[in-house]
């Protein structure tokens, strides 16, 4: 969900356009403007730090939680480059989104989103660990 000053773009594993959410059984992770938040109702407590139902933000490493694999960049653009995967790649539910939560303007104040640049790095970065799809 891209706010303001920030631009996002999200893909599935087969390269389409999706939102940038993914939903595993209770948990979710989303990018907001750069950096990202897991969200699980049934693990949020009274005395967290995060409002219900942020249990955490992410603004780049590698990180597992439940059958949530999320690696986080930082990119161009002060952005947040993204694999997430959901379960593993025999199972039925199995995901993964690819996804991009970027400053959304350059330096004259033109909105220009998330630059074909970003995504053409953020490509480059996936490559070197990972088959993916080409980007729709």
């Amino acid at each position: 969900m891209a706010l303001s000053n920030w631009d996002d773009k999200a893909w599935d594993i087969k390269g389409n356009p999706m939102p940038s959410i993914i939903e595993f059984g209770t948990v979710s992770v989303e990018v907001y403007k750069n950096w990202l938040y897991v969200k699980d109702p049934a693990a949020w407590d009274e005395n967290s730090v995060w409002s219900s139902p942020n249990i955490m933000e992410i603004n780049e490493g590698d990180f597992q939680y439940k059958r949530i694999l999320i690696r986080a960049i930082r990119g161009p653009q002060n952005s947040i480059l993204t694999r997430i995967q959901c379960g593993y790649i025999n199972d039925s539910d199995y995901a993964v989104m690819y996804v991009i939560g970027a400053y959304g303007y350059d330096d004259s104040g033109d909105f220009v989103g998330v630059l074909p640049e970003t995504v053409t790095e953020f490509r480059k970065w996936l490559k070197k660990e990972y088959s993916i799809p080409e980007f729709k």
